[in-house]
Parts: C-alpha cells; sequence; structure tokens
C-alpha cells in the first residue's frame, strides 16, 4: 500500500502537521478500488455499480445556459464531464467516492477522474473541505515510480495550491516532465477545486469523511453466493454424460491402443463380456433447481443488504398495474438513484465552481453569471402508458396544452414544441372545410326540438 508506507513523509514534504486522515483509512480506500478493479473474478460490486449508475444518469442532462461568455465556457466544461457521468457514478458506487479535478490547458478547462485512494484529506469546515492532497500523476523513470502530489489549502479565503514529487520511497525528486508546473495562490475562494462524490451507502461510522463501495458489510452473503456457483460448476462437470464402451469398438494405433477421440467416451476392456453389452451410458439427472433456488435467495438477501429492490440480480416483477404499482416496485432501488443523484449535485457544483475559480485566475473570458440545473430522468418510477393517458385526459378537459403533450413526448423544448403544433395546425383542415361549411362562424347549437329559438 504505498499510500500507507509513504503518507507521513508526503506530508512532512508539504508541512502538514495534522491531517484527520489516517493510513489505516488510506489503506481502506485503496483496499476498496482494488477490490472494485478485480475483472479476474465475478464482481458484484461492480455489477451493482454499473447497473445503478445507469439507473441514475441514463436519459439525464445537465443544463447550463450559455447566455455569456464564462456560462459558455463553464458549459463545455460541464458537458465533457456529462460525457462520462456513468463513468463517474460508477466509480463512485464501486469505490466510495470519486474526485473530478478541473485544470487549464491552452485556454480550455480540462478535467481528470480519480477514485478517492487518490484523495487525503487534510481539514474540513463543516462538510467543506479546506485543505486536501490529491496524487495528480505518476510515471516510471528507470524502473523507479515517481508521483506528484497536489496540496489545496484554503487559508484566510485564498486558495494555496502546491506540487510535490516523490519517488516510490517518500524522498522528494524533480522530474524533467513536471519542472514546468507552477505553485500558484488565488484570492476569495471558499473551497478545494474539485468535485468530490461519495456513494450513498452508509459508511456505519461516526465520521463521514469518506465514502464505502455499495456492496460495503456484504462480504458474507457474497462469499455464500461465489461457493454456491462453484458447486454448481463442480456439479455440472461430475454429472456431465459419459459413455462407458468396450475398447473392442474403437480403432486401434500402431501400438494397438484404442483411439478415442473424444472426452464422451471412456473405454473399458472386455465390457461386452462382463454386461452382455458392448456399452453403457450414464446420465445422471442435474440438481440444478436445488441451486437455481439457493442462488434465488441470495440473489435477493445481497440485493435486500444493498438496498436495492427486486431486478440488479433477481427477476423483477414482471408487469404493473399502474404508476403506484410501479413505484411500490422500485421503491428501494429509488431511494438509493435519489440519494446518489444529490451527491452528484454536490459534486458538480463543485466541480463548475472550481471551473469559474480557474477561470477568473487565468483570464479565459470576461467575468460572468452561470446557473445550473439538472434534467433527470423518471422512467424508472413511472407508467408512460399511463401517464399519456393521464395527459390526454387533462388535455381534452383543457387543463393542458397540446405543445406540453409533444414536448412530452419528443424531448423538444416547449418554445420549438408550440411553433411545431402551430404549424401542423395551419397545414391540417378544419372541421368545417372538411364538412363543406367553409370557415364562417359557427353556428349557435340547437335545442332538443330543432329550431334555433325554442318555439
Amino acid at each position: 500500500m504505498w499510500w500507507k508506507n509513504i503518507l507521513d513523509n508526503i506530508l512532512r514534504l508539504l508541512g502538514i502537521k495534522n491531517s484527520i486522515t489516517t493510513d489505516r483509512q488510506q489503506g481502506k480506500n485503496e483496499g476498496y478500488t482494488k477490490n472494485y478493479k478485480d475483472i479476474a473474478n465475478i464482481n458484484f460490486g461492480e455489477i451493482f455499480a454499473k447497473r445503478l449508475s445507469t439507473i441514475a444518469t441514463a436519459d439525464s442532462n445537465l443544463v447550463i445556459p450559455a447566455d455569456n461568455k464564462r456560462a459558455e465556457i463553464i458549459d463545455g466544461a460541464g458537458q465533457r464531464v456529462w460525457d462520462k457521468i456513468s463513468k463517474v457514478a460508477s466509480l463512485a458506487l464501486g469505490t466510495g467516492g470519486s474526485l473530478i479535478i478541473p485544470y487549464v490547458q491552452n485556454g480550455k478547462i480540462m478535467f481528470d477522474i480519480a477514485t478517492q485512494d487518490r484523495l487525503c484529506i487534510n481539514a474540513k469546515s463543516g462538510d467543506v473541505i479546506t485543505k486536501a492532497t490529491v496524487l495528480a500523476d505518476m510515471l516510471v523513470l528507470n524502473n523507479i515510480m515517481y508521483y506528484r502530489f497536489v496540496n489545496y489549502s484554503i487559508e484566510n479565503n485564498t486558495l494555496f495550491i502546491t506540487n510535490k514529487v516523490t519517488t516510490q520511497y517518500g524522498r522528494e525528486a524533480v522530474v524533467e516532465q513536471w519542472k514546468g508546473i507552477e505553485d500558484i495562490a488565488i484570492a476569495n475562494v471558499d473551497r478545494v477545486p474539485f468535485g468530490y462524490i461519495k456513494s450513498p451507502t452508509d459508511n456505519r461510522d461516526g465520521s463521514d469523511d469518506y465514502g464505502v463501495p455499495i456492496t460495503y458489510g456484504c462480504d458474507s452473503i457474497i462469499d455464500e453466493i461465489k461457493e454456491c456457483l462453484k458447486q454448481f460448476k463442480d456439479e455440472f462437470k461430475l454429472k456431465e454424460v459419459k459413455v462407458f464402451a468396450d475398447d473392442r469398438l474403437f480403432k486401434r494405433d500402431k501400438k494397438g491402443n484404442p483411439i478415442i477421440s473424444s472426452n464422451l467416451f471412456y473405454g473399458l476392456k472386455n465390457l461386452g463380456e462382463e454386461n452382455s453389452k458392448p456399452f453403457e451410458i450414464f446420465s445422471e439427472d442435474y440438481k440444478d433447481n436445488s441451486f437455481i433456488n439457493r442462488l434465488t435467495v441470495l440473489f435477493e438477501l445481497l440485493e435486500k443488504a444493498v438496498g436495492t429492490s427486486r431486478g440488479i440480480l433477481s427477476k423483477p416483477d414482471a408487469s404493473y398495474e399502474n404508476k403506484d404499482a410501479v413505484r411500490e416496485a422500485n421503491r428501494a432501488t429509488w431511494a438509493i438513484v435519489t440519494a446518489l443523484r444529490k451527491n452528484i449535485e454536490k459534486g458538480f457544483e463543485d466541480f463548475l465552481y472550481a471551473c469559474n475559480v480557474l477561470a477568473n485566475y487565468y483570464n479565459l473570458t470576461p467575468a460572468g453569471e452561470y446557473t445550473f440545473s439538472f434534467d433527470w430522468d423518471y422512467s424508472l418510477i413511472e407508467s408512460s402508458v399511463e401517464t399519456w393517458n393521464q395527459m390526454k385526459d387533462l388535455q381534452s378537459m383543457g387543463g393542458m396544452g397540446k405543445a406540453e403533450m409533444r414536448a412530452w413526448v419528443t424531448g423538444e423544448d416547449i418554445d420549438t414544441a408550440q411553433g411545431k403544433v402551430d404549424e401542423i395546425a395551419k397545414k391540417e383542415p378544419s372541421l368545417n372545410s372538411l364538412l363543406g361549411m367553409g370557415e364562417g362562424p359557427t353556428p349557435p347549437p340547437r335545442n332538443r326540438t330543432g329550431n334555433k329559438d325554442g318555439n
């Protein structure tokens, strides 16, 4: 664990005497990331992280009105990150937390994505991180690993950014590729310049400085599932169909040995003489139902332990009667998705704030205001058919316009939808013209006797 071995040296070189992060915590964070990155085995943490991040972010948008030069550059940076939001969210759920770190290159705001094992929180003011050290870069030269650390410190509303380079042994070093990176100070800053998105999973600790993976505390259930899968595999292998045949049925090689070209057959001497049959078939029934039933129970138990509804590992309910049934069936999963979205919003707020700070420092554009919002998708708890029927009923009663209905179906903004509705209305013939009545005023309704005046 490189953090555990050199953390004290790094903090000493940066002049940090008291950090709220221990090497034990850093070791935990590194372990979370290592488990998430395991591709040699079935990775249930990755399965849950990917599935939930997809539900949380698919068909959703970050909205930043680009109504001035500053808002344009903030929007550009934000949208570039949003293009990778599913990955960012999955890393947060799988490892406990993910970082979005902006920087300026060639007059453009760029960003790095990192997991929380590369973050050392040194001080906080409430929930706001005011001092932190981040592993920004790594490279190998002459078989020695070099690390570049960036230290962020807020003092009297001034942000100080300091860079330090060390070897894998924690000794200070100089690397030619990183010589041009300057230490800087930026005034009027109240938080560290990066976004930190934490997993919403309860870490079951008094401190809430770091997040924990979505499957935190579920190791025993996961071990049972893996054991059951191994037993299923072994059972399948032991119960494979085999044909025991008299070896006289096979061709012989030059040495007189039977040539058996398939693993299906097993040659036995004089089988026909002993059993009056030249071959026998072994085909034992599988205990597949027992294994499948046990796996189903374990899958549902893991879903409950993680806090999701059915459908991540187990089969979801096939159909729902109405929107309320949909919402009830997905209530637990929706709770996690909602909590994750709140953390994404907080992380993006800090990231966009950092982009604005950098834009000011490097004078990328004239100063200007920016606003942002999130257009989240709610299809997980909605029945589209029922919603559409409700909208049609509302429109027939005059409570909703056609433009609103079109915007819901097509995803257009309301102004575009209204323009399309007006355009269609001009092209379509009216009821009067279809009846050959011209476009004059509509005649008054007749009463039940058929006379206009009722007499």
